[in-house]
């Protein structure tokens, strides 16, 4: 069949259905768990309820080359007296807690070479011929999917570095959570951790419950000591954590970024990341020398984000290119709280302890 077949071209194309799969539990490099784990928790359920994309990437937002238009609860305060009142009196009105953004993304991750060149996964003529022609494509498809899992788990790490830019630095919290068994000389973790995370977020006005706990090495701690998994693991049940302990996160990328021995404490829906999809709709384009469309990365525990890739024929220097990308922005959308609207609880926690007589700050 020649190479310049329409068929050829689009039937070896990028699938979604074999990135499904690729990530299902046969697939090693899929199921690593803890690579993709913030980007999993920025597009949970529980982090995304109440959220709404009030634009769609076609007409986007007038004015904006990329704008994205949202709609985000914010905390609804209300106050209760036991005043006298008649029908006549006229009511205070208290607005509806929602905040609207709109943002324009400017972002565009990629992969790329040390110097930040743009990099695509690219196949000879020869290759093509081995891995379409030959009906081949398992093996073709296979190598879509690593690139693809290799690019999202470098933007999870990316994802991790600029979070860190969005806490306030002086935000950390310093307390003897880990102590060495002087019998044993293992490291274990204090009791009364969970009880002193609780006092410092209701210093914020934030409830234990409305939280999750994110980090690396300290969240296999925990999560050791209470014998529950992360949230990060495939198949984890909500209604499987340990008493009050909240939803725990862990990323390999974070010890890197905040050091080990820490974690961070994130309120439900206080980060969001407002995505932009270039080819959607009549933007996409499906031809016998090219496509623009859009794939599905399916992240784990039901999460997913949608992002557009090019594939393309060089018919002048024989070859053919696959060039994924993912337009996005970290934003953080809710601040305050009821109790202390100038708080967003948003905390660094980082052990001090490990001696006989801990030293804090």
């Amino acid at each position: 069949m020649p190479l310049n077949y329409p068929s050829t071209f689009t039937g070896c194309a990028p699938k979604t259905a074999f990135l499904a799969d690729y990530f299902g539990k046969n697939v090693p490099t899929g199921r690593d768990n803890g690579s993709l784990a913030f980007l999993q928790f920025l597009l949970s359920a529980q982090n995304t309820s109440g959220v709404r994309k009030l634009s769609d990437d076609i007409l986007a937002v007038p004015g904006k080359k990329r704008g994205v238009k949202m709609m985000f609860e914010s905390p609804l305060c209300v106050k209760v007296c036991s005043t006298e009142w008649n029908c006549a009196d006229p009511k205070a009105p208290i607005s509806p807690a929602v905040q609207y953004a709109e943002f324009d993304i400017e972002t565009e991750y990629h992969a790329c070479t040390d110097a930040g060149a743009p990099a695509a996964l690219t196949f000879t003529d020869s290759e093509w011929a081995g891995f379409c022609d030959l009906d081949d494509e398992a093996f073709l498809q296979n190598q879509f999917a690593q690139f693809d899992m290799s690019m999202f788990k470098a933007i999870d790490k990316q994802m991790v570095q600029l979070f860190r830019t969005l806490i306030d630095v002086e935000r950390e919290v310093s307390l003897p959570f880990l102590r060495v068994n002087s019998t044993t000389g293992y490291t274990t973790l204090a009791d009364e951790w969970l009880l002193w995370v609780s006092e410092k977020l209701a210093d914020e006005g934030v409830d234990v419950a409305d939280v999750v706990i994110f980090g690396g090495r300290m969240i296999k701690t925990i999560s050791h000591k209470y014998k529950v998994a992360t949230a990060s693991t495939e198949g984890f049940d909500l209604n499987a954590t340990a008493g009050d302990v909240p939803e725990l996160y862990y990323d390999k990328n974070f010890d890197t970024v905040f050091g080990t021995n820490a974690f961070v404490v994130i309120p439900k829906k206080s980060l969001q990341l407002v995505a932009f999809n270039k080819y959607v709709g009549q933007k996409s384009f499906r031809g016998e020398k090219e496509i623009n469309f859009t794939k599905v990365m399916p992240l784990g525990n039901g999460t997913s984000l949608t992002f557009d890739y090019q594939w393309r024929r060089d018919v002048d220097c024989p070859g053919y290119t696959y060039f994924p990308s993912v337009m996005a922005e970290l934003v953080k959308t809710v601040s305050g709280s009821c109790q202390n609207p100038d708080a967003d609880g948003l905390l660094v926690f980082r052990d001090c302890g490990q001696n006989a007589l801990p030293i804090c700050d």
